[in-house]
């Protein structure tokens, strides 16, 4: 299916239920296949994938969303041209968990612990700004990048601008941590650190 043009605010999932799903995706729970496109995707909360969970998001703008867990906008997605910015989650990733993201501008979002924009996902011409992580990867954690920008970031203890990432043309600027201010752990290829 396909959802276009229209803005999803204030959306919430429940908040005690033992099928895991009802609780995934407080604006948006995809089925397989799902296309949200040019849409604005804000105030929305759930336990993962504060604004959506799984689907394929074009030129969206996922805004001001938490999870009270992981992924405070966009669990287990798909993201091309989309802004993901003021997002939070109670947990891990505070923009994006276990996601795609190619193109996109990841922004102001926060963890409480791991992977301030993202955790565990793969990126490609991202630019990952003023993140933070309570913990560790203020712009991401445990994620693939390529030809990234990640720019004035902060986690409080290791890998402020990435933590246990491997990066390739990757920019790493005016990031900071306790340790490892721009990247710790993971692997670098043809980056730039300053």
């Amino acid at each position: 299916g396909l959802l276009s043009g229209f803005t999803l605010t204030n959306g919430h999932t429940v908040s005690a239920s033992s099928d895991l799903i009802e609780r995934n995706g407080g604006a948006a729970w995809c089925e397989p296949g799902a296309v949200i496109s040019n849409c604005i995707l804000t105030g929305s909360s759930a336990r993962n994938g504060g604004a959506g969970f799984r689907g394929s998001y074009f030129d969206c703008v996922l805004a001001g969303n938490s999870a009270s867990l992981d992924g405070g906008c966009v669990s287990s997605g798909t993201l091309f041209g989309c802004t993901l910015a003021g997002n939070a989650a109670g947990r891990y990733a505070g923009a994006a968990l276990a996601s795609a993201l190619s193109q996109c501008v990841v922004s102001g979002n926060s963890a409480y612990l791991d992977g301030g924009g993202a955790q565990g996902c793969a990126l490609f011409a991202c630019t990952l700004s003023s993140n933070t992580a309570g913990a560790r990867g203020g712009g991401m954690m445990s994620c693939t990048a390529v030809t990234c920008t990640v720019r004035s970031n902060s986690s409080v203890s290791d890998g402020g601008g990435a933590a246990f990432c491997d990066l390739e043309n990757c920019w790493i600027e005016d990031n900071r941590a306790v340790n490892g201010g721009g990247t710790t752990g993971g692997t670098l290829a043809n980056c730039v650190l300053t």
